[in-house]
């Protein structure tokens, strides 16, 4: 269960399924598209989010690949 919490999600994907999962009531077209978008930009953010920290991990693991590289060449 852990480890699904280190996938990356695409956040366009995710956020298009949220918005086609999540009934919403409105008055008119224009008050549900704007509850749908809400619903959109909240889950891109949530992802954003979610995948920062995993961006971050795989940078500073890139990072300390590339000094021991850069260690091996000048020895």
């Amino acid at each position: 269960m852990s480890e699904s919490k280190n996938v990356k999600i695409n956040a366009h994907d995710f956020a298009l399924a949220v918005v086609q999962s999540v009934p919403v009531n409105g008055d008119s077209p224009e008050s549900i598209v704007e509850q749908k978008f809400e619903l959109y930009l909240a889950a891109c953010e949530k992802v954003m989010a979610h995948n920062k920290t995993i961006i971050e991990v795989e940078d500073a693991t890139r990072a300390e690949k590339m000094k021991q590289r850069v260690n091996n060449l000048l020895r």
